[in-house]
Parts: C-alpha cells; structure tokens; sequence
C-alpha cells in the first residue's frame, strides 16, 4: 500500500507540475494508475489528462517513469532528456532560418521530466491520443512504411551533418552528456545474442557456400557485434539508435494512407553512422521481396537527404554522395543484421506470452541479468519456421551484398581491437 501510495503521489507532483508548467491554475487531472510496459523493460507508463476548466483545454499527456529493475536507469532517461532538450532543439534552430516544406518534427514533445535518482520520468505529449499506433509487430513493413521511415530518417540526418559542418563546436558540446547503453546492454544479454546467431546460422543449407563461409559466426557472435557497434569513421551524424518497429508511431487518414510519424525512445541515441539507424529498421522489419531492393530505398534516402542539404545552399557531394551512402552500407550495416536478427526472435513472440511475468519482474527489483535470463526463457522463436524463415532471408542478403562474410567475422584473437570506444572518439 505505502507503494502504491507513493507512486500516486509522485505521479500526482508530475501531472500538477506539468499543469503549472502550462500557466494552468483552475484545472481538474485525471490519472489512469494502471501501469502498461513495453516489450522492454526500461519504463513504466501512465497516462493522464488535465483540464483546463477556464478554457476547456484538454492536456493529454503519456509519463514514462524508471522501472523497479535493480539497475540506474539513470543514464538511459539522461539520453533521452539530452535528445529532447538538446539535440533536437539546435537541429530545429536550422529548420527555422528557411523553413523545409514538410519539417522534421517527427518527435514528440517533452513536456517535464526529471533525472532525480530511483524517480526518473519524461512527460510527453500522449500520441495514443492524437491518432498515433504502433505497426504489427509480428508483419514485416511495406513499400509504404520503408519509403516514409527512409525519409524521415533522411531529413534528421541530413539536419544533424547540417549542424556539424556549420557549427562543429555546437554540434560536439550538445552531444557530450550522452552514454552508449549499447555496451551495458550487450554485456547483459550475450546469451540471446548467440542463440539467435546459432539458430539462424544452423538454419541455412549447410551444403552452400554461404553456411561455409558463415559457421564460424555463432562461435564468435559477440566479439563481431562489438566492432559492428563502434564506428569510426567520418560520416557521423546524430542518431536515433533504438530503430525497431516498436519505437515508431504511425497516423493515417481515414482512407487508411499513412501521413505522419513520430520516433520515440532515444535511449540509445549517440553520434554514429546513420547506416546505423537505416540498417537496424530496415533488417528488423523488411521483407526478403524488399531487401532484394534496398537499393531503390537507399535512392530514396539520398533524394530526401539531398534535398535538405541543398535547401540550405550545401553541396550534398561534399557531405555524403550517394557513392559514398552505398558503400558505407556495405561496410557498416553489420550491426542492423545482427539487430534484425535479435529482433526477429522477440517480434514473433505474441505479447500474451510474456507481457503479464514481465510486468511481474518489473516489479519484484530483480536485476537487469535477471531479466535478461527471463526475456531468454521467453524467446523459444528461433526454433518457429518463421524465424528460421526471416532469418536466412536475411543472412542471404547481407552475404550477397557483401554487408557480411568470412572476412567480416571477428575472432577472439582479434579482440583487444573491439574495445569500447567513448562517445568522444565519433566527434
């Protein structure tokens, strides 16, 4: 009871104190208490609304709040909060010295949040509320989808090396609080990893050249994602990091056409390789008809990116040519395919399966190990002929495009040159 007092009372301050935020003073709050989680186990997440009686405005809001996992989610909600309240901003100040004709603003608005330790939150516009869903998990995206989550991730992009090459000294500073939570996570769920490796690995032909080339993989899964994860290259940009389906909102007319959508969850944001982003979306949800035309989506990327940066009187040559796109896919879009496999193993998993014991660990201050070893119990897909399915199709791909190969797998001797790397050394 004195928990369940205390979280009222918390989410009663947020909610007040967003109200009061809004210069509203004669208002009456409605809070829905019960709790709704993700697919992961990062934030726990309420709902209210505030009414301005005055005017009859009506403030829907969504509040994201740590979960009861022993872990300092501390560092996860300050990337978020360094996103909204930093990075986002300087990139919208270029947008308003010359307007795009359809803007990047394909984020929510953060409207209060808090770092204060055990109690963090972000209050956000509720999108639910404004029309906003979620894509089926479990469907591969369409033409329709890739081709607008292609662009929106063009203009963000394209702002961000907009903002580097005019104001680098801007660009380094408002990026400097952020922490790679990829290496936390990946330390945590090495055996998740290597079990969908192994499973999607043993499920190609083992009579073809590409299981040959390939069955060295699982053994070194790990050492191979590290060195994936860490770019070094020159062609960084600000990142969204956490590119699944599941962090993407969708709106569509009453003709069912899709027309907007937003990005949500920054957690893992950082300055690295768009293809980063692009790789991690695109392998997580498309088809094997639409990886056998990447290519035609990686045009459609670059026209946009070309667009934005002409807008603004640069020479897209000089900032990343479609030449350029092209091969730093094939050399760093490794990290998507490992991605898209992990991710394929938990999007086949219907929620029901799991969602009720997860809101039950949430709760029981287990540790990030614990539910790590839980999300692995769960993940019984990579035996499903599905997973087996969109995996090869993938792992196909990726070996035909030279994204992955025998020269691309990193062997334990090789080991002392994946080290983590800090944010710092990508600026």
């Amino acid at each position: 009871m004195e928990q369940t007092d205390a979280l009222k009372s918390q989410l009663n301050g947020i909610v007040a104190g967003v109200a009061k935020l809004n210069n509203f003073v004669n208002y009456a709050m409605d809070i829905d208490f019960n709790m709704q989680i993700g697919d992961g186990f990062v934030g726990h997440f309420y709902m209210a609304d505030i009414v301005d009686k005055d005017s009859n405005q009506v403030l829907q809001i969504a509040i994201k709040k740590s979960s009861g996992i022993d872990f300092d989610f501390n560092t996860t909600f300050k990337n978020e909060v360094i996103f909204y309240t930093e990075i986002y901003p300087i990139l919208d100040t270029i947008q308003k010295t010359a307007p795009l004709p359809i803007p990047f603003n394909n984020v929510p608005v953060l409207l209060s949040s808090s770092l204060e330790p055990r109690k963090e939150y972000l209050a956000m516009e509720n999108l639910k509320k404004q029309g906003f869903v979620l894509y089926d998990k479990q469907k591969c995206l369409d033409r329709e989808h890739l081709k607008f989550i292609f662009e929106v991730y063009a203009k963000f992009h394209a702002l961000s090396f907009l903002v580097k090459k005019r104001d680098y000294t801007s660009f380094k500073k408002c990026h400097e609080g952020l922490t790679n939570i990829f290496d936390i996570f990946l330390d945590c769920s090495t055996k998740i990893f290597e079990k969908c490796v192994f499973s999607a690995v043993d499920a190609l032909d083992h009579q073809s050249v590409i299981y040959e080339d390939l069955k060295d993989l699982p053994k070194y899964s790990m050492t191979t994602l590290k060195k994936a994860l860490h770019y070094t290259g020159q062609y960084t940009c600000s990142t969204h990091g956490d590119c699944w389906s599941n962090n993407m909102m969708f709106k569509y007319s009453e003709s069912g056409k899709l027309i907007d959508m937003k990005l949500i969850d920054f957690q893992l944001s950082q300055v690295s390789s768009p293809i980063h982003d692009l790789s991690y979306f695109f392998y997580s949800g498309a088809s094997k008809e639409d990886m056998d035309i990447l290519e035609d989506y990686l045009k459609i990327y670059h026209k946009t990116f070309s667009k934005v940066i002409e807008h603004y009187g640069e020479k897209v040559d000089e900032i990343m040519s479609y030449s350029t796109l092209l091969s730093e896919w094939k050399e760093n879009a490794l990290l998507g395919v490992f991605l898209g496999l992990y991710l394929w193993q938990i999007k086949l998993l219907p929620r029901e399966n799991y969602v009720d014991d997860l809101k039950e660990a949430t709760n029981k201050n287990n540790s990030i190990d614990e539910m790590m070893n839980l999300l692995d119990k769960f993940c019984t897909t990579t035996r499903s002929q599905s997973f087996k399915d969109r995996a090869t199709d993938l792992l196909i791909h990726s070996y035909e495009f030279g994204v992955l190969g025998r020269d691309k797998i990193v062997r334990n001797e090789e080991k002392e040159e994946v080290e983590p790397k800090t944010t710092d050394t990508h600026l």
